[in-house]
Parts: structure tokens; sequence; C-alpha cells
């Protein structure tokens, strides 16, 4: 009578220790474009995104593969513009791709007119409004692009868990649009971050104990 419930504790511990990753990219560099008085050319602008590596594409098409809703917060910050995505579950569409020029990834968050078509479209983003030329701009888009001339960055569409900034050497740009404006840059520097946390010794020490507790009963039922 105790088996059951002793392993069934068991898997749960190791189901909750094979959830996949989630991969936090953070991107500073420059505004080269703008007709936003509020952003203007030159300023230094930083762009986090937080997304999920597991799962399959929602659909291919032209070497390219789409992951709907797989971004779990994306943050802006420049000196007049600071937002953090307001989404209580996940949103946003990841385009992955390889072929013979080159691969790449790009990030999308934007409202979901904007997403490559499907069915159900991706679910928008929350972001904050911009205020400039005493004119309040709500959200449009971002665009959030890195590209290698390697055709064998990788092979396949799953999404990459480990992302070098000098791997990424033909485009790392990123695209904002607002109702009123936008604005285009470059990065100079990328971040990867892992926030899976890894289990803790503990933990493992946790599951073993379980399923040796679970083998026990089982001798003991069986006697």
């Amino acid at each position: 009578m105790f088996k059951t419930p002793v392993l069934l504790c068991s898997l749960f511990l190791i189901g909750s220790l094979a959830e996949a990753d989630t991969i936090q990219l953070s991107a500073t560099g420059s505004v080269t474009s703008s007709n936003l008085a509020a952003i203007p050319i030159g300023q230094a602008i930083t762009i986090s995104i937080a997304y999920e590596s597991s799962g399959a594409p929602f659909f291919q098409a032209n070497q390219h593969a789409y992951y709907n809703d797989h971004l779990s917060s994306v943050s802006i910050s420049t000196n007049n513009y600071n937002t953090t995505s307001a989404n209580s579950g996940a949103f946003g569409q990841i385009d992955i791709y390889d072929n013979v020029g080159g691969d790449g990834v790009g990030f999308q968050a934007g409202k979901s007119v904007y997403y490559q078509q499907s069915n159900p479209l991706a679910q928008a983003v929350l972001l904050g409004n911009l205020f400039s030329s005493n004119v309040s701009m709500t959200f449009e888009n971002m665009y959030f692009n890195l590209a290698s001339n390697n055709s064998s960055l990788w092979s396949g569409y799953a999404l990459p868990v480990i992302n070098s900034f000098g791997a990424y050497d033909q485009t790392r740009n990123f695209l904002i649009s607002f109702s009123g404006g936008g604005i285009s840059g470059g990065f100079t520097s990328l971040t990867s971050t892992n926030l899976t946390a890894s289990p803790e010794p503990g933990t493992w020490l946790l599951v073993a104990s379980s399923l040796v507790a679970a083998g026990w009963f089982a001798r003991r039922r069986r006697a």
C-alpha cells in the first residue's frame, strides 16, 4: 500500500529535474536609426529576453522553423524608456533557420498581427507605452536578431542553449516600433545565461532514497 505513493513521489522529483532550460539573453548596444525624440541616435540600450529551449516548432517553411509562445520575459532599457513584459504566460515567436547561407535565430515580441501567420497566432507581449514629443505611443513590435555566416553553427531546428556573441558574426541587431515611430541599432555585447538552476546534491539524494524506499516496501509486501 506504500509502494505507489513513494514511487509517484520519486517520479515527480525526477520529472522536475528533467525540466527544459530557460535561457536569458541580455544584449547591450546603441541606437543607429531613430525618428523618436525620446530615444535619439547614439542612445545606449539594453534588451533582455528569456526563452524556453525545449519543444517542437509550431510550423516550418523555407528552411525556417517557428516556435510560438516561447518567450517568458522581455525588458528594454534606455534613458527614457524602461519597461518589462507584464505577461502572466508565454508569448512571442522565435524564428530559427539552418541553411547554406548561414545559421541564425530571431526573437520577436509584439502585437500578434506582426508574427508569421499561424493558427492560432502567438500571444502578444504586454510592454509599456513610450512618451515622446508630448505623445503617449503604444508599443508595437520588437525584433532581436542574431545570425552567423557559419552554416554549420547548428544542424536542424533545435533552439540554442548556448549563445556566443562571437559566433553571430553576420547580424546582431534590433528593431523596435511604436505607434508613432521606431528605432533600430546594433549590439556590441551579448550575455547568455541558463536560468534553470542545477539540482542541489541533496535533491539527488532524496530521489535515490525514495527509489530505495519504494523497493524496500515492494519486497516487504511480497514477503
